[in-house]
């Protein structure tokens, strides 16, 4: 088979594991809330990907660069360090497009001492398994580009978010009932003692949050607790915080 068909092949195999590895990670996300699912699992699987990504870079390395050529082995070593650091990354919660771009700039200084012309086979193969690993953040959705972010924001519908995020948990008592009921179910006389709140008026904010599906009333013992979508909310909330005030 011709060297340029078996890449592709391999191409196909890892871009098929890879696939197969995302969308384990989709359905264990879609399948449980944020409060249910142990960090523990999300940490092996995170951990299993890493590894492919490293297997990869062992693999890809051994069978596209140069067999000939006295600097095979120093350049290799090289590759495999630059590569590894950078697979290390899909372990992280967010990837900073600044990493992204100090990579990409020490990759081509790499090239750019490159003594012989054969070195742009290696250095092709070391750009092939970059770009590889950088798709797969961003297919995870921890590296977002500043044209990413800028896109997504141009697509946030105005209405939506005003009626079911923002104006819901625009009052420091719906912020206190959803902090409190995110640690711990909580019933109504725990709200009202937290809240300050009586009757009607705690039962306005309960209501508010309720209709908006950022807590649910457990019918089982009646105490109130915080739902996947109160969950993020309140995740977003906290990353906001933490990014103005630090």
């Amino acid at each position: 088979m011709p060297a340029g068909k078996v890449a592709d092949t391999e191409d196909q195999s890892i871009d098929q594991r890879l696939e197969r590895i995302e969308n384990s990670l989709s359905r264990m996300e879609g399948s449980k809330s944020a409060l249910e699912l142990p960090s523990p699992r999300r940490t092996d699987i995170l951990e299993v990907m890493v590894s492919q990504a490293i297997d990869d870079v062992e693999e890809g390395l051994s069978r596209n660069m140069v067999k000939r050529c006295d600097m095979k082995d120093p350049c290799r070593d090289t590759f495999t360090a630059f590569l590894q650091k950078n697979a290390a990354l899909l372990e992280n919660e967010v990837v900073r497009e600044a990493v992204i771009i100090t990579n990409q700039d020490e990759m081509n200084r790499l090239r750019e001492t490159a003594p012989y012309d054969k070195c742009g086979r290696c250095f092709d193969e070391v750009e092939r398994l970059f770009g590889k690993q950088v798709r797969l953040m961003r297919s995870m959705r921890i590296y977002l580009t500043t044209s990413d972010i800028r896109d997504e924001i141009s697509e946030l519908p105005e209405e939506w978010l005003v009626d079911t995020v923002l104006d819901p948990i625009a009052s420091k008592y719906r912020l206190q009932i959803m902090k409190s009921v995110s640690r711990e179910t909580r019933t109504f006389s725990k709200l009202s003692s937290l809240t300050g709140l009586r009757g009607g008026n705690l039962l306005f904010h309960i209501e508010k949050l309720n209709e908006n599906g950022l807590i649910v009333q457990r019918h089982d013992r009646g105490d109130y607790m915080i739902t996947e979508k109160g969950f993020k909310v309140l995740k977003g909330v906290s990353d906001v915080y933490q990014m103005l005030e630090h």
